[in-house]
């Protein structure tokens, strides 16, 4: 009985597990049916993709229906549709995003794009200028904006459009592919990289690359100061490779001309020429080689009609009020204040040319060397005009020294004259009555010197004419003539006043300058001129002098100076 019991617990026993191995198989049969199920429906999914797609680049591709030429019956097994491509296509976002993940799925940006990495790079660079903004004179800095273009041949970046929905080229960002390593060399500040990570670079299938970056450079340029405002002046951008060299990366100009076309014009500056021309430099750290790049080369030259109006005028103006410093009266207080005035002017002048001028002694400007020329004249015409203001005012009884009446020997003639016409005014006034003035002119004749003679004819003839009148005893000395004084009139040459009549001086005057007068004089008195020399003579002749030395020095100097300008 007990081994009976115990066979049917054990047959229990197997039962049970028989029924757990099967629950199990029908769990697992479940998720094989469910998997098998999900498969499915994923092919499925899958496959109605490709149909829409199939179906979207059948529309935008033009296509057309070519049915068997057996065609008899209408059942769909007997016609045959062909789908032809034409020369066009239309690529999807789907196309672009397959294509950029084949591409760059295994790129490296910094291997040089070539195979053979023996080859080297060979990049094209032009410039395309878009505006002078500046030149600084003083800091012989150029600024400058353009864009620059830059093309090559990436061979790890080609693919064929027909395998990309006629994707025939993209753009990417410059961070995404390789670039020359292309920096501006005379650079006047920090050195940066070209271009920004927002900027593209153009990709043709064929693997050839097209990148335009824009730039604001501030370049070295040694200006020449020679011919200011009349300058030319020639400055160079250049490019170059920083860590390339020429084993690896070989740049050269694209052209051999800046392009002009989108260029705005300066006020101040004339583009006459612009070239490229290759560049390099010896590698530092890798001898036998060479970093490549180009030299962009500006010639400017300088708009004139500005400085001509504000500069060259007012200075030139200036030079003659030099001049004409000496022509005005040596007593007249107006002359020192006037050769001030044109002195202070100039070195106003001078001290604006000098704050644009650079601070160098390779090139000195002619319009600086003229106007310190003028200043110096200046300078040395405020000092003369000081020594003959006070000459003039030395007192009359002081002799004058035989060296300066030296100065006096081209004025001798003029001096002559003067006295001769004095001396036939005195003859005048002694042999002439003005009875409708206030003179009456002695008879007696008397020396230029003024030497009193008898006088009793002349109050007889003056009590005769004006029996009634009262004569005003006095000495008059205008011209050097006799004296009235005492009780009578003694002086032979002088003159007596009467009260009461009025003169025409008109009268004498015109007598005087007119050239029957003149021609009338006779040197018939035989008197030494050079004792009637005064200082005020010394500096008029003083002036005459200096009048005539500077006028030529400031013409020479003028002239050439225009002369140098226009060479």
């Amino acid at each position: 009985m007990i081994v009976t019991q115990v066979r049917g617990v054990k047959d229990e026993k197997e039962v049970e597990d028989e029924k757990e191995v099967e629950d199990e198989k029908e769990v697992e049969d479940e998720k094989e049916v469910e998997d098998e199920k999900e498969v499915e429906d994923e092919k499925e999914v899958e496959d109605e993709k490709e149909v829409e797609d199939e179906e979207r680049r059948q529309r935008r591709r033009p296509s057309r229906q070519i049915s068997s030429p057996n065609e008899k019956g209408s059942g769909e097994h007997q016609r045959v549709a062909l789908l032809i491509a034409g020369d066009g296509y239309s690529a999807t976002a789907e196309d672009v995003a397959r294509l950029h993940n084949d591409l760059f799925i295994n790129y490296k940006r910094v291997i040089p794009p070539v195979y053979n990495q023996t080859h080297s790079v060979k990049v094209a660079l032009s410039l395309f200028l878009l505006m002078i903004h500046d030149l600084d004179m003083k800091n012989q800095v150029l600024t400058t904006s353009g864009w620059l273009n830059m093309q090559w041949d990436d061979e790890f970046l080609t693919w064929d459009p027909n395998e990309y929905g006629g994707v025939e080229d993209i753009t990417v960002a410059q961070k995404s592919v390789w670039l020359p390593d292309l920096l501006v060399e005379n650079t006047a500040q920090n050195f940066a990289e070209l271009g920004s990570d927002t900027m593209l670079v153009s990709i043709a299938h064929t693997g050839h690359m097209s990148w335009e970056p824009g730039i604001l450079t501030k370049t070295i340029c040694e200006v020449n100061i020679g011919k200011y405002p009349f300058d030319f002046q020639e400055c160079e951008i250049k490019f170059l490779t920083w860590m390339h060299t020429n084993k690896t990366l070989d740049v050269q100009p694209g052209s051999d001309y800046v392009s002009l076309d989108a260029c705005i014009q300066n006020g101040e500056w004339d583009i006459t020429e612009a070239l490229a021309k290759p560049y390099f430099y010896p590698s530092t750290y890798r001898p036998g080689t060479a970093h490549t790049g180009v030299t962009f080369r500006i010639a400017l030259h300088r708009k004139r009609t500005f400085y001509v109006l504000n500069t060259i005028i007012p200075v030139v103006m200036l030079s003659l009020l030099n001049v004409l410093v000496f022509l005005l009266p040596a007593s007249s207080g107006e002359k020192m204040a006037l050769a001030v005035t044109v002195l202070l002017s100039f070195t106003v002048y001078l001290s604006i040319i000098s704050e644009v001028m650079p601070k160098t002694s390779e090139s000195i400007s002619i319009l600086a060397v003229y106007l310190t020329l003028l200043l110096s004249l200046s300078t040395l015409s405020v000092l003369s005009s000081g020594v003959v203001m006070n000459m003039i005012h030395q007192d009359e009884t002081r002799p004058i020294p035989n060296y300066l009446k030296g100065l006096l020997c081209c004025r001798m003639r003029q001096i002559r004259q003067r006295l001769k016409i004095q001396q036939r005014r005195r003859q005048l006034e002694h042999d002439h009555s003005f009875h409708n003035g206030d003179f009456l002119l002695m008879r007696k004749r008397g020396p230029p010197d003024g030497t009193a003679g008898s006088g009793g004819e002349g109050r007889k003839l003056l009590e005769e004419r004006h029996p009634h009148s009262h004569v005003n005893h006095g000495v008059l000395h205008a011209d050097g003539v006799g004296s009235v004084g005492g009780g009578g009139i003694d002086g032979g040459g002088g003159v007596v006043r009467v009260v009461g009549l009025e003169k025409d001086s008109h009268q004498l005057r015109a007598a005087e300058s007119s050239p029957l007068f003149r021609n009338d004089v006779k040197d018939d008195v035989d008197y030494d001129v050079w004792n009637y020399i005064t200082w005020l003579d010394v500096g008029s002749s003083i002036d005459n002098l200096l009048f005539w030395v500077f006028l030529v020095i400031t013409v020479s100097s003028t002239v050439t100076v225009l002369l140098l300008f226009s060479y």
